[in-house]
């Protein structure tokens, strides 16, 4: 009985001594002894925070196109343009739009927007135009008038969207980035028919980056240059200054784990980790692009062409009309969308006036309050309406393997221009049509870095029959010749 006594006391200090070594170390398993616990999953919860900064800058044409030109000379890289830039927005030159922080945990992907919903009619109801006869004595006949009515409607949002994706490997300066921004923006309203019979319609301005590529830490991109809406351009009402957006992006982040690989004494130069590609659309007179391409009808010296082009926009004898510009990743791809999504009518609705049902013609009926006399009839409206895209759409894929190696590109582009509009019919049954002119222009093969090649050449049409309903729009003069170059800059 003693025996089994002392045995049980032993049993149970044993336990309790067990219980307080737990108690010192909570997260230790039964079978674990104090000192050799390691839990490598907490190291790897150890999550690297990247932070995007994203800054958007705003420069005339000209001036833009002339920093991106200049990144690969004249300019050390990106830095020094966002600098230039930057020295531009101080002078009153730009325009600084807006600088976005996005904190991405690495292998991670997150979102930043600051948007509102905007909604506006698509179909109408048409106006009505009648009589209402209120007895006597006299016994009168009045006018009414019902004007145009929403009947459906849609919703856009409008403002910033910014989405990113990194991953990476730990303890390495250079981070993967799959990032998308977008900006809408509303420029104005397009007005249709006249008077009391109008309607309006929306006009939206779209600029879309998506591209993926390779950032060093600290360093600033430039991944894209897109075009900010021309309002007087576009054809509608509204106070916009014409211009290119420049979007810099560059990642921090701190390692929390220190790399044990010693660094060497001479570290060898950076590999290029991205690579853009610029697209420019010049317009010159007929006569001047036959006598330039006889001068430079090599391929080779596509170069010298652009800059004999460069002197000739100087003297006013040419114009640069527009430019792409977009950074991708060796063999990887990207998109730059720049657009403006005008509403085009696609149906017309008569109203039905006094009369008509009958087949008869109606009498004229004055509105006082209006001041305009109608043969019965209110003006055809459009009741639906499609979009119209104006603006530059691109799609690239290039491969390359060092800075001075030639560049694989295959580059799909295209720009679109608002041509006028096409009337139809006289008076109250006039119609309206929105026309376009389209110059597409397709790329695949061996560019050398920072040598523009000549890509396309084609003519500008002049549109026919065509009138502006509002304000100025953008015609293509007779006797026209568009070049489009492209440029790689490593």
């Amino acid at each position: 009985m003693r025996y089994s006594l002392l045995w049980l006391m032993i049993f149970f200090w044993g336990f309790g001594i067990k219980g307080l070594r737990a108690q010192d170390d909570p997260f230790a398993t039964p079978s674990a002894k104090k000192g050799d616990v390691s839990f490598p999953e907490l190291e790897e919860a150890r999550v690297i925070q990247v932070r995007l900064d994203v800054d958007s800058i705003e420069l005339p044409l000209a001036q833009a196109d002339a920093l991106i030109r200049g990144m690969g000379a004249a300019l050390d890289g990106a830095r020094q343009a966002r600098e230039v830039a930057l020295q531009a927005v101080a002078a009153g030159l730009g325009n600084r739009l807006h600088r976005q922080f996005l904190t991405i945990p690495l292998a991670s992907q997150s979102q930043s927007e600051s948007v509102q919903e905007y909604r506006y009619p698509t179909e109408f109801q048409p106006p009505m135009v009648g009589e209402i006869s209120k007895p006597g004595p006299p016994a009168t006949v009045e006018p009414y008038f019902v004007p145009p009515t929403p009947r459906s409607f849609s919703v856009s949002n409008l403002g910033y969207t910014l989405t990113a994706e990194v991953s990476g490997d730990r303890g390495s300066d250079l981070v993967n980035v799959n990032l998308s921004h977008q900006w809408t923006g509303l420029v104005g309203e397009h007005a249709w028919s006249r008077d009391y019979a109008e309607v309006r319609q929306p006009t939206l301005h779209h600029c879309d980056y998506h591209g993926r590529f390779r950032l060093r830490r600290g360093e600033w991109c430039l991944t894209s240059v897109l075009r900010r809406p021309n309002a007087e351009a576009e054809g509608v009402g509204g106070e916009f200054v014409p211009g290119r957006v420049l979007t810099f992006v560059r990642a921090m982040w701190e390692d929390p784990i220190t790399p044990s690989a010693v660094t060497p004494a001479t570290p060898p130069p950076p590999a290029p980790t991205a690579a853009g590609v610029l697209h420019e659309w010049i317009e010159i007179s007929r006569p001047d692009a036959v006598a330039l391409l006889a001068q430079y009808p090599n391929g080779k010296q596509s170069g010298a062409l652009r800059k004999a082009l460069q002197d000739r926009m100087e003297k006013g004898q040419a114009s640069l009309l527009e430019i792409s510009y977009g950074m991708q990743g060796n063999e990887q791809s990207a998109k730059i969308r720049s657009v403006t999504d005008i509403k085009n009518s696609t149906e017309f609705d008569p109203a039905q006036g006094p009369g008509q049902s009958q087949g008869g013609s109606p009498a004229p009926l004055t509105f006082p309050r209006m001041d305009r006399t109608f043969f019965g009839l209110a003006p055809r409206i459009p009741v639906t309406f499609e979009t119209l895209t104006t603006g530059t759409e691109t799609e690239l894929n290039l491969a390359f393997d060092g800075n001075d190696r030639p560049v694989f590109l295959n580059s799909k582009t295209r720009m679109v221009r608002l041509a006028g509009i096409r009337c139809h019919g006289e008076g109250a049954q006039e119609t309206q049509r929105l026309e376009t002119v389209e110059c597409p222009a397709d790329f695949s093969g061996l560019l050398s870095p920072r040598q523009p090649c000549l890509i396309a050449t084609m003519d500008s049409p002049p549109p026919a029959s065509l009138r502006a309903l509002r304000g100025p729009v953008v015609e293509i003069a007779p006797e026209k010749t568009l070049l489009v170059f492209v440029t790689v800059l490593p």
